[in-house]
């Protein structure tokens, strides 16, 4: 998701006054580190509307799997002999 020169705003942020203070006397970058929490926020909240969204999907082929199992599964081979592939 990041652009490597992408263009920069600036906005309005109201934060906690000890974990300003705290941050500048480590010297943190406020703006780097919200922008990264934000890009995380953004990645886990499309991630689970991703799967809210195909919900229905994904449970009809969980089933298809524990009814007709995986492609290969009751096939003879040396794959399936012992425990798995060599």
């Amino acid at each position: 998701m990041r652009m490597k020169n992408a263009q920069r705003k600036s906005v309005n942020l109201s934060l906690d006054a000890e974990v300003v203070q705290g941050a500048r006397t480590l010297g943190l970058n406020l703006s780097r580190i919200a922008e990264g929490a934000i890009r995380t926020a953004i990645a886990e909240e499309t991630a689970r509307s991703w799967a809210a969204e195909h919900e229905t999907a994904i449970e009809a082929y969980n089933r298809d799997l524990e009814r007709q199992g995986t492609f290969g599964a009751g096939l003879p081979g040396w794959w399936n002999a012992g425990n798995g592939p060599v």
